[in-house]
Formats: structure tokens, C-alpha cells, sequence
């Protein structure tokens, strides 16, 4: 007891002598003002609420800076997603409008035969019509973006539907550009592989694949192709259609025209089996048509000469005609693929789409919500 009064007499005399070194401090001109002996004492515990004060701000400015930091980045795939899909729905108006010129062009010119003129047409009425020979249209849309429908007849490329085997060696040796004297033994192997491909056993032919030459690939279908480009997953199909084609050293070859569109199960392409001359690649002319170098440049720079200045194939292609329309057709099969690019003045955004329309089992009656026959849709960004 003796020496806690003693440490509290000690504690007294100490604050009266801090209090009298206080007020010594304070000026003689400021006889009122009141010394702060808080100041010469800090309490221990404002400091430590200072310390948490601190590190809750800056721990929500952190957080906050991150939430900014994550908008920020979340609208910049946002705003392209957003000009995107304004693109797509650019086009697919743009490809409907195309598909109503096709549908008018059909009602008023009933001969859908391409490179010459319609009875009495000039070839300024010709240049403003809806046909399949590979012009454009053009759209001018809202905000200065714009978009071209390239109009393109969907039988072209070789047929790889239905049965694939054997059978099919004479159509693609020709196409090929193979003659009786050269090599089809390539061809006819993978024939035989096709022929394994879309038949619904597992006994393999000579030269064929079953489903344990495809692991761990699950494969082959055992059916009907439901894709042309399923055609490209059988080994060999590029190797053995594509080395030695004519031309193929002056125009490309483009895969997207080298097979020809497989139809949903129970359609068909109406009118000729012959692949249409306009939308056929410069390679397949050649090897079908069997032409020579310069004859292949001839029959291009003729259908050239009919997009841009509406010449005549009668005039152009001359002695070379026979040749060409023994194996390509002439006039549209009423089965469309329409190429619709859409382009926004900003540059982002763009896209591609292809729409393939059947119109040949009729026009839509009166108060029609929709076209007749099938139509699908394919969306690639750019």
C-alpha cells in the first residue's frame, strides 16, 4: 500500500511539473492562451484507430479500382459483341431484301438462262436485275455502314451426297482432269474409302478405312454425309483432286467452292446434274471442260467480260462454247447461295454470311410469312 501511494505521489508531482514547463511555454504576449498538455501527452489509442482508418481507405480504394478496372474490361468484348450482332442482323436484312429481288426477278423473267439477254433487254435493263451469275447487290444501311449480297446459283462443285463408292469413279476422274491413260488409281482408293465411310457395315474394301483406322476419332459416320466438308475428313481427298489442276498456278483454288452444297436429308438440286457455269471455280472449268492453258483463260476472261460489261457468251466464248456447256449449265437451278458481307465505317464488326434459299418449288403465295422450300444460314466474323 506504502508504494502505490508513493508511485501516485510521484505521478502527481510529475503532471505538475509538465503542467508548469506548459505554461512557461506560453507566450507573455498571450496571457489568456491555455497550454495543451494532450500535445506533450498523445493518447496511445487515437493513433491505432488512425492506423485502422488508414487501412480500410486504402483497402477500398483497392477494391473499388479493381471493379472499375473490370468494367472497364468487361465492355470492351461487350461493345464488339454488340456491333457484331448489329453486323449479322445487317446482313441477314440485306440477304431477305436480296432474296425478294431474286423472287420479283423470277416472276418477271421466267428464262433463268445466264450470259445473254432476255428478249428485247439492253444491257443496261440486264445490269439492274436479280440473277446468279455472280454480281452484287449493294446496300447502303443506317450510320454509314454498308453491305454487298453476291448472288451465286448453289450447284456448283463436285456431288458428294448420297451413296459415295465406286460408282462415283468416272464423275471424279473427269473432274480430276484424268484421262484413260492416266493414273485413277488414287482416285478409286479413296472412292473406296468414301464407299466404307457412308455404308452402314465394318467389312472394309480394298484400299478402304473402317472405324479403328479413324481412332480415336468417332468414325466414320456409317451414313449419308450431312456436310459437304465432312467429305474432307475421308484422308486423301485433297491430294488426289487437287495436284496437277488446271490453272491452279493463275487462279486459287478456294475450298469453299470446291464441293458442292449437301442438301438436307430428302432434298435434291433441281433441273441439270451439270455444276452452273458462273459459280464454278476456274480450276473445275478447266479439268472438266478438259482446257488447255490458254483456253481456260479465254472461257474466264468471257465470264469476266459478261459481269462487267454484260458481253454475250455467244459472242465471247465463240468455238469454245460447245466445249464449255457439254459439262456446266447454263441457267440457274432456283437453289441460291447468297455471300453477304456487312461493313460498318468504323471497321469493327464485320462479318460474312452465307444463306442458301430454295426457290424452286414456288414463289410464297399472297400474305405469306415465309419463302417455300429450305433455308439456312452460316455466320463467319472477319
Amino acid at each position: 500500500m506504502r508504494n502505490r501511494v508513493e508511485r501516485r505521489s510521484a505521478d502527481a508531482s510529475n503532471q505538475d511539473a509538465v503542467s508548469q514547463a506548459a505554461a512557461a511555454a506560453v507566450p507573455q504576449s498571450c496571457p489568456d492562451c491555455v497550454p495543451v498538455v494532450s500535445q506533450l501527452y498523445p493518447s496511445s489509442e487515437k493513433g491505432a484507430a488512425l492506423i485502422i482508418v488508414l487501412v480500410f481507405t486504402a483497402l477500398a480504394f483497392v477494391i473499388g479500382a479493381g471493379i472499375a478496372a473490370a468494367c472497364g474490361t468487361a465492355a470492351i468484348p461487350a461493345n464488339a459483341q454488340a456491333l457484331t450482332l448489329r453486323s449479322r442482323y445487317e446482313a441477314e436484312s440485306a440477304s431477305t431484301y436480296a432474296v425478294w429481288r431474286l423472287a420479283s426477278d423470277i416472276k418477271l423473267h421466267s428464262n433463268r438462262n445466264m450470259g445473254r439477254f432476255d428478249g428485247a433487254e439492253t444491257a443496261d435493263d440486264n445490269a439492274t436485275r436479280a440473277v446468279a451469275d455472280g454480281r452484287s447487290l449493294d446496300f447502303h444501311l443506317d450510320e454509314g455502314s454498308t453491305a454487298s449480297v453476291q448472288l451465286l446459283d448453289a450447284n456448283r462443285g463436285l456431288d458428294v451426297s448420297g451413296n459415295l463408292g465406286p460408282s462415283r469413279a468416272k464423275t471424279f476422274i473427269s473432274a480430276a482432269g484424268l484421262g484413260a491413260t492416266d493414273d485413277t488409281e488414287p482416285i478409286r482408293a479413296w472412292l473406296s474409302r468414301a464407299g466404307d465411310y457412308v455404308d452402314g457395315d465394318s467389312l472394309v474394301q480394298n484400299n478402304g478405312m473402317e472405324q479403328s483406322d479413324y481412332a480415336p476419332d468417332n468414325l466414320p459416320r456409317n451414313g449419308a454425309l450431312q456436310s459437304q466438308w465432312e467429305a474432307l475428313w475421308i484422308p486423301g481427298f485433297r491430294d488426289v483432286m487437287l495436284p496437277g489442276a488446271v490453272g491452279s498456278n493463275t487462279w486459287p483454288i478456294p475450298e469453299v467452292d470446291l464441293l458442292r452444297l449437301v442438301p438436307p436429308r430428302g432434298q435434291t438440286f433441281p433441273g441439270s446434274d451439270k455444276p452452273n457455269f458462273f459459280a464454278s471455280p476456274a480450276w473445275m472449268i478447266g479439268q472438266l471442260a478438259q482446257l488447255e492453258e490458254d483456253e481456260l483463260a479465254a472461257v474466264i476472261g468471257a465470264r469476266d467480260a459478261w459481269n462487267s460489261s454484260r458481253i454475250p457468251l455467244s459472242e465471247s466464248l465463240g468455238e469454245l462454247r460447245p466445249k464449255v456447256e457439254k459439262f456446266f449449265s447454263m441457267s440457274e437451278s432456283k437453289v441460291y447461295e447468297l455471300r453477304c458481307r456487312s461493313v460498318r465505317p468504323d471497321g469493327l464488326g464485320p462479318g460474312t454470311l452465307n444463306a442458301v434459299v430454295d426457290l424452286s418449288k414456288g414463289l410464297p403465295s399472297s400474305g405469306s410469312s415465309g419463302f417455300k422450300g429450305l433455308r439456312w444460314w452460316s455466320w463467319r466474323n472477319d
